[in-house]
């Protein structure tokens, strides 16, 4: 199966990906990885934000199922509620 995993460099995502690689063909998606990102030459690494819909569009193409696991950060102060 295709799945594409996005947030892929986060610890979770990490564990996910260990889980699946095995068994099923994956394409990561972050905005970066780290120097020693593990899994680089078994995988189908992409880079960018999962806020770029052209971006998403493509990278989602011909895949069976996408694990969303990105976050979108900001600096900006939680509204009270």
């Amino acid at each position: 199966m295709k799945i594409c995993i996005t947030g892929a460099a986060s610890y979770v995502a990490r564990e996910v990906i260990k889980t699946l690689k095995p068994e099923h063909e994956l394409t990561l998606i972050d905005i970066q990885y780290p120097a020693d990102f593990p899994f680089k030459k078994e995988v189908r690494i992409l880079t960018g934000s999962v806020l770029d819909r052209q971006f998403i569009k493509d990278s989602f193409q011909n895949q069976d199922v996408v694990i969303h696991m990105a976050i979108v950060q900001t600096d900006a102060p939680r509204e009270e509620q």
